[in-house]
């Protein structure tokens, strides 16, 4: 279980960066949305998998076997989009200046500086 939440301590972060920089583009509510829905189907539709596996009697070695078909997909995804978009940042819009012009004495003063 400790190295279980190790693994995911490491990948969550990497995973969640990628994610915002690609959300740049959709949206980053739809972004987090198609995750979340593809997290949730994966949750769900795994399960049901192995179930049927042992349902109609082809054991647990089958079961787990036919969990490699999405895995396999997943990661023919990640490695054709990496090919494609070799580096994420690309996404992120421009750097911008902020600028307190036209703004007025209290606000400087609420913002305290």
């Amino acid at each position: 279980m400790i190295a279980e939440r190790t693994g995911k301590a490491i990948r969550t972060p990497a995973r969640d960066v990628l994610l915002s920089h690609a959300a740049i583009k959709v949206g980053k509510g739809f972004g987090f949305g198609f995750h979340e829905a593809l997290d949730q189907i994966g949750a769900t539709l795994g399960p049901l998998l192995v179930a049927a596996m042992l349902y109609f009697q082809l054991g647990y070695r089958a079961g787990f076997a036919i969990l490699a078909v999405p895995a396999f997909l997943g990661l023919t995804a990640l490695l054709v989009l990496q090919q494609i978009y070799p580096n994420p940042r690309d996404f992120e819009p421009g750097a911008f200046e902020i600028k307190g012009e036209g703004l007025p004495r209290l606000f400087w003063v609420d913002l305290g500086l």
